[in-house]
């Protein structure tokens, strides 16, 4: 058995020492950025708790912390390194003018505990080979968290309680008729957003390889996922994804129609699957066409309403019988455009604000301060960009931009992981926040570092052979 799995995951020529190992279950573990998780309690407007993901990444930095220092001569000249480097420092340094220490400081913690696995993954000699393995580690991990989602629809349609189905509040089938599912995140774009690597890459996989019916009914699960999250953060990212893979492989019209194919026929049938739950749940009063329609009318923004007399139908039925929403949740849209108008309108009071930002960890007590009778001290802007900009100023705001053009051209070569890079920029846009998007920067400073070592390994390889000239 345990050589089928070497052979399956091309490691036969690997060592596969403990640092390995963990290096190797990173891929699984992405996906528990919430539960487990050990919560002690609330203050200074944020929520003290460690997740699975927490520590499984802290002990991965110590298991690594010998090959990083015996690295540190080729990690020195690594210019990407600096520029992460850089970022961390300034938010450390923010410590100094931060309103809300505390939570500045265990944010501060989260983006040195990244860097330290940036370094980690540099420090890894035989990184390259190990793509492939992460790959299908990836995707097969993404596939377990999909069938635990179906699950989460079952088992809200049973009535189990959310101890068992790990299903949030606002997700259960009270709110749109049927459960919007959230695997272990905390929620529904969270989950979305995990989904969005392995599904790209098995799409990049179906436009350029040849067919393989195991990695399409991955694929198709996968969709039917992440649609039955019904989070726009997440699927109009996705769109995003396909379309930029669509541009980048322009030429092989037939693999992108069949992938169009495979994308529309899984979202038909996550809404067949969405309107067969809230036929079924009994402790809702609701119908397929209902919830069916009601789903397309989210996702649209309210543009496409195909729903039949809205509510009419069960007006006369107690309230809680029926779904809390009828449709788009314009309060959704609308509390993250007051967000960002009053975080940049808090950037923009005073120079010092501008140039450095109010501190790590400050943006609720920022915005609580300016705006008391709108905002609470433990609010967030919901738009990365935005946090960042409030926080670090331009001064931050100038590294992380170059830190994502460097991201773009250390991947030149490789222009279908683009459409992963920008499907997570667009979904910025709908959260801000590092302990529930890990999987973003580890995905990006992963690839990064299988490039880096890769071109290393190359230029050493050739000034050994002139030198042997």
């Amino acid at each position: 058995m345990k050589q089928k799995i070497i052979h399956f995951l091309e490691l036969e020529k690997v060592i596969i020492d403990f640092r390995t190992f963990l290096l190797l279950l990173m891929p699984f573990m992405v996906f528990f950025s919430f539960r487990p998780m050990l919560y002690f309690g609330q203050s200074h407007g944020m929520h003290f708790e460690i997740s699975l993901l927490e520590i499984f990444l802290v002990l991965f930095v110590l298991a690594n912390l010998r090959a990083i220092w015996q690295n540190r001569e080729n990690l020195l000249r690594c210019k990407a390194a600096w520029l992460v480097l850089a970022f961390c420092a300034l938010n450390t340094l923010s410590l100094l003018w931060t309103p809300n220490f505390i939570k500045g400081l265990l944010i501060s913690g989260i983006i040195w505990l990244l860097f330290a696995c940036f370094l980690a993954f540099l420090s890894y000699k035989n990184l390259q080979k190990l793509s492939s393995a992460l790959f299908k580690i990836l995707v097969f991990s993404a596939c377990l968290m999909a069938i635990f989602a179906l699950f989460q629809m079952l088992a809200e349609i049973i009535g189990l309680s959310q101890s068992i189905s790990f299903l949030c509040d606002g997700c259960l089938a009270r709110e749109f008729g049927f459960a919007r599912v959230t695997g272990f995140a905390i929620e529904p774009q969270f989950f979305g957003s995990l989904l969005l690597a392995p599904i790209l890459l098995l799409l990049h996989r179906l436009i350029n390889q040849k067919n393989n019916y195991q990695l399409n009914f991955c694929l198709v699960l996968l969709l039917i996922a992440i649609f039955l999250t019904l989070s726009r953060g997440a699927i109009y990212a996705l769109v995003i994804g396909v379309i930029i893979l669509a541009i980048i492989n322009f030429g092989k019209l037939k693999k992108i129609a069949l992938s169009f194919i495979i994308i529309f026929g899984a979202f038909a049938l996550a809404l067949s699957i969405q309107g067969v739950s809230a036929e079924l749940n009994p402790r809702i009063t609701d119908n397929f066409y209902a919830a069916v329609s009601r789903t397309v009318h989210q996702l649209s923004l309210g543009i496409i309403d195909i729903r039949s007399n809205p509510s009419s139908s069960s007006e006369t039925l107690p309230h809680e019988d029926r779904p809390i929403q009828d449709g788009y949740v314009e309060e959704s849209t609308d509390i993250r455009s007051l967000l960002s108008e009053l975080a940049l309108e808090a950037w923009a009071k005073t120079p010092t604000n501008a140039i450095f930002g109010t501190g790590v960890g400050s943006t609720g007590f920022v915005l609580h301060h300016y705006f008391p009778d709108q905002i609470g001290d433990t609010e967030i802007t919901q738009n990365q960009y935005i946090e960042t900009l409030l926080e670090n100023g331009l001064a931050g705001f100038g590294i992380l931009a170059t830190l994502i053009i460097c991201l773009f051209r250390i991947t030149i070569r490789q222009k279908f992981l683009w459409a992963i890079f920008l499907a997570f920029l667009i979904q910025w846009c709908f959260f801000s926040g590092y302990p529930n998007a890990l999987h973003v920067y580890l995905f990006c400073l992963i690839c990064s570092a299988i490039l880096l070592t890769n071109t290393k390994f190359r230029v050493s390889s050739r000034r050994h052979k002139q030198g042997q000239k």
